[in-house]
């Protein structure tokens, strides 16, 4: 009798990760669309650390920019590099954290040394993943690039950039696109940019 309880208490258990993993998209089928984006300025910083540790960051460069820039409202979307392939959550990852910023506060970027680089309007792989809370970056980062390699893949495209993930205050829907042009600019953010032989794992 225990054991059919046991067995009755290990199916609900089972029926209810299955409920929360669908409502997490787990088993969502993914699209991959090339679109063209705009130029993107973008401040940022460069992180060895565990990718536990992206959502902290950001929260410490928001905060950084509010205080040097003076003005909240024009911290644009946030913006995550993974310079390690995603899919994959080594003890130590590179990555960066970043905020789209207009042209009119580069000098003051300078001024108080926070990085920033300018890429031009360019072509990407785009994947859009939804949002349910914080533990979507990670499980969408994993499938999104899942899907990029198969789709450059399908099409010979050779990934040399590393993957982002875009995404805004009010979040339906986090966005992941991998730049298929401008790598020597996207490159030049980090001192050992994008391992494409990871892409191909």
């Amino acid at each position: 009798m225990e054991d059919y309880y046991l067995w009755i208490l290990a199916g609900g258990v089972g029926a209810i990760l299955l409920v929360l993993l669908s409502y997490m998209g787990f088993f969502s089928k993914m699209a991959c669309n090339a679109e063209e984006t705009d130029e993107m300025i973008l401040a940022y910083t460069n992180i060895e650390a565990p990718y536990a540790e992206m959502e902290k960051q950001s929260i410490e460069l928001r905060k950084k920019l509010k205080e040097v820039l003076n003005d909240e409202s024009i911290i644009g979307k946030g913006v995550n590099v993974y310079y390690d392939d995603p899919r994959f959550s080594p003890e130590v990852a590179r990555w960066a954290v970043g905020y789209m910023v207009p042209e009119s506060v580069l000098d003051i970027l300078a001024l108080n040394s926070i990085s920033y680089v300018r890429i031009p309007a360019g072509k990407c792989l785009v994947v859009k993943f939804p949002y349910r809370n914080v533990f979507s970056y990670g499980l969408g980062a994993r499938k999104a690039f899942d899907t990029m390699v198969q789709t450059a893949n399908a099409k010979s495209i050779v990934i040399n950039t590393p993957p982002m993930v875009v995404y805004g205050d009010e979040l339906t829907a986090i966005r992941y696109i991998l730049y298929l042009n401008h790598a020597d600019i996207i490159h030049s953010m980090c001192d050992s940019p994008f391992d494409v032989l990871s892409a191909s794992m």
